[in-house]
């Protein structure tokens, strides 16, 4: 009974599975088939996304998508002027140094990006920033699908659990959407991040 509780539970909030760490969902190639496979919107949240650059199909696959399917891109990074950026730690280490550096080079592949773009096509990429908080989840969102990762002081974002939420009225679903639109403080070009 315990188990047929937890399973009705995790299909009422939106859970569709559970991986122990996020490096265990796949390959880079396997979140460059996610985002691939969207028709509609692609919401990407987190402290630098700097995974999203390593990639070099990422670019082309963003700018496709954009130009021949009409889906929406939004990105949300830290602020370089975030107060909490210089405080962050991960295994007693800290960050901060490094996460501006990451951020510097997230904002000019985005920008990269946005320049390849068609002018009337560039409002379908939207690069956000946020200054006011340091941030506790990154988050994917590709249509009714969203993979969400906790930070952990003890743990790298690689190594750190990954759900999987789906449907656009479950409750974690609109938790998570809603936590993009709040961490969302001003609307920036990539060259201002």
């Amino acid at each position: 009974m315990k188990s047929v509780r937890i399973i009705d539970d995790g299909r009422t909030v939106g859970l569709r599975a559970a991986y122990r760490r996020q490096g265990d969902f796949g390959t880079q190639g396997d979140w460059e088939s996610l985002i691939s496979s969207s028709t509609r919107e692609v919401d990407i949240m987190g402290r630098t996304t700097h995974g999203w650059t390593r990639s070099r199909e990422v670019a082309d696959l963003i700018e496709r998508k954009i130009i021949r399917d009409g889906v929406v891109f939004r990105w949300l990074i830290m602020a370089t002027d975030n107060k909490y950026l210089q405080l962050l730690t991960e295994e007693d280490i800290n960050i901060g140094a490094m996460l501006k550096e990451k951020l510097t080079h997230v904002a000019n592949f985005l920008q990269s990006i946005q320049s390849r773009l068609p002018k009337d096509k560039r409002e379908l990429l939207q690069i956000r920033v946020f200054s006011h908080v340091p941030l506790y989840c990154g988050t994917v969102r590709v249509d009714d699908q969203i993979y969400v990762t906790p930070y952990l002081f003890s743990r790298s974002s690689d190594s750190s659990p990954l759900l999987v939420l789906e449907g656009r009225e479950s409750a974690w679903v609109k938790t998570y959407v809603t936590e993009f639109e709040l961490e969302s403080t001003r609307d920036s070009s990539p060259g201002a991040v």
